[in-house]
């Protein structure tokens, strides 16, 4: 387990596509002229992190000069569709993110032990996508490819005293298949999606699915989604800071 960035990168740069991922699988495309706009928000907090061999330990568990850390990550996503034509419609998405961990130092060599704090803030990655439907019945389905352009800058490297990235600071590229299927005369629909994701720097490609119920019942929404990401390669004995694995169940109610 890498003691040095520990702290700074094994959560945010995992999470920071998690909601992203979720805004921007959809199968339906807008009109011509047509938009949607939504705001979202994110928060987690840890005190426990995955070793490499997938066993849940404290953060840092590993490093003798770190004891009681947590992280927190504090997000608000604006997602945009605006269809520049009937067959072709732009979707975007941005996140602002609040990245704050804090551990106690043990210099050791007799030196006082301190509590630290690193925070760091700002726009993450930027996802321009263009959405092209190739079929409305009997089942909406589309092709759906873009890019994520980051909009920071990688802190300066200060071992386990660097503040936490915004992301991976390198972009990507990705290419899916979006299905979906309204089940009216119910107010509910099914869909669904695989993508391939070519990332940039040394972090291994990822093949990201989902798959979601939706039910309206006047002002509320319900949801049920099941998304997961699968990496291509497996690192084997070294972590990997932003390689992804996850699977991920998430039932939301929304007024």
């Amino acid at each position: 387990m890498p003691s040095a960035r520990t702290l700074a990168l094994a959560f945010c740069v995992a999470w920071v596509a998690m909601p992203a991922t979720d805004l921007r699988a959809q199968a339906w495309a807008q009109p011509d002229g047509g938009y949607f706009v939504k705001f979202a928000g994110n928060y987690l907090f840890t005190t426990n992190e995955w070793s490499v061999d997938g066993n849940e330990q404290d953060i840092a568990a590993d490093d003798p000069r770190i004891t009681d850390a947590w992280f927190r990550d504090v997000s608000f996503f604006a997602y945009l569709e605006y269809g520049l034509t009937d067959r072709l419609t732009l979707v975007s998405s941005v996140p602002f993110k609040i990245l704050t961990s804090e551990f106690t130092q043990n210099p050791g060599g007799g030196l006082p032990t301190r509590r630290v704090r690193l925070t760091n803030q700002g726009l993450g990655d930027l996802w321009v996508s263009l959405r092209a439907p190739v079929s409305v019945k009997p089942f909406a389905a589309a092709f759906q490819g873009g890019v994520k352009i980051p909009l920071y800058e990688q802190p300066k490297d200060e071992g386990f005293l660097t503040v936490p990235p915004l992301g991976t600071g390198a972009a990507d590229a990705e290419i899916g298949l979006y299905l979906g299927k309204s089940l009216y005369p119910l107010n509910a629909y099914v869909s669904g999606g695989i993508a391939y994701r070519f990332r940039g720097g040394d972090v291994h490609d990822e093949i990201p699915f989902n798959i979601e119920g939706g039910y309206t019942l006047g002002r509320l929404f319900a949801k049920v989604r099941l998304e997961g990401v699968r990496n291509t390669e497996k690192p084997g004995g070294s972590v990997i800071a932003g390689d992804e694995n996850y699977l991920k169940l998430s039932p939301t109610i929304s007024y």
